[in-house]
């Protein structure tokens, strides 16, 4: 049984296992194994709790009363566009083998319904410029891509990044 819901501070822990598995999953091969292989799952629990203690919006996806994913989205954090009409979804992550079952799009869908009945007319998004599983997923869910980009530099790599929008 699938249900959707908004997370709460206590299911931070679950997100942080779905947000670390996942990353090491979709984004191995464009992050250093080093990296994905060093992702710490109590310094991401301690990132959820205070973003869901400060009120952040989050959704999760529970099957079976196991949480397998999340969407988050807030007021867009980019400084060329109006974060009173664009909001911006920060992060959305599935439990590997959760995946093509059609349930990014039910935390996608409900993200922007959501935003939509807050007043928002644009959602955007960053993805990774050689994720092509993401590229295509956002496509499909009505997603433009833009000519704008983004470069995150960390230490020891590069990411290359591309906003994606989503007007409504």
């Amino acid at each position: 049984m699938i249900h959707l819901r908004h997370a709460i501070v206590s299911d931070a822990r679950a997100i942080a296992i779905v947000h670390v598995s996942s990353w090491q999953a979709i984004y191995r091969g464009h992050i250093p194994d080093k990296v994905l292989d060093n992702l710490s799952i109590p310094d991401r629990e301690k990132l959820w709790k205070t973003l869901l203690e400060n009120k952040a919006s989050v959704l999760v996806l529970e099957e079976n009363n196991n949480l397998i994913g999340f969407i988050s989205f807030c007021p867009s954090r980019d400084h060329d566009v109006n974060p009173v009409t664009v909001a911006e979804i920060s992060a959305i992550y599935l439990n590997p083998e959760s995946w093509r079952k059609g349930l990014g799009k039910l935390l996608c869908n409900t993200a922007i319904d959501e935003l939509r009945k807050s007043g928002y007319t644009e959602v955007n998004l960053w993805v990774l410029d050689d994720n092509q599983q993401a590229k295509q997923f956002y496509e499909k869910m009505g997603f433009m891509k833009s000519s704008d980009i983004k470069i995150d530099k960390r230490e020891g790599y590069i990411l290359r990044e591309i906003r994606y929008r989503k007007i409504f």
